[in-house]
């Protein structure tokens, strides 16, 4: 039996290859994501930590710790700005994720339509085989029967 060759194969495993590496980039920027989010909790957590040593701080003698009180809502409003611009980093990252995600998708429909393509030519050629060997049984047969009736 004569075997299916899909004539647009080469397109097909270039589709399959482009979307495996668009799969690869969305994971990195996930990551990246994550190590963002991170951070972010990371700095909060400092932020909160700090606010609590502001307090403890006040309530002990306020001329020794005044300086420090000072500095530790100096440094705490750094940190406000440090989280403030995670977010940002963040809100950028998602964009750029979502933008990726797009193009996964996009490459995902790609693939589909030729693999249905694919799906579909195959039963063409499967159906028209069978369509061509069924003939040739049925000339086969419609021979012998002739040979039959002349011999008989």
């Amino acid at each position: 039996m004569k075997k299916y060759k899909f004539r647009l194969q080469t397109v097909l495993d270039i589709k399959e290859k482009k979307l495996e590496q668009k799969l690869l980039e969305l994971a990195r920027i996930a990551d990246v994501l994550n190590k963002e989010v991170e951070i972010e909790k990371q700095l909060v957590n400092e932020q909160n930590t700090l606010q609590s040593k502001i307090v403890a701080i006040s309530t002990i003698d306020p001329p020794q710790s005044l300086l420090e009180i000072q500095n530790a809502r100096h440094y705490w409003s750094t940190l406000g700005t440090k989280i403030a611009n995670q977010k940002e980093r963040i809100k950028n990252v998602k964009v750029f994720l979502q933008a990726k995600q797009t193009e996964v998708n996009e490459a995902v429909k790609e693939k589909k339509v030729l693999e249905n393509l694919k799906e579909k030519e195959q039963e063409k050629f499967y159906k028209e085989f069978l369509a061509y060997e069924r003939r040739e049984l049925d000339e086969m047969a419609t021979g012998r029967f002739i040979r039959q009736t002349a011999q008989g």
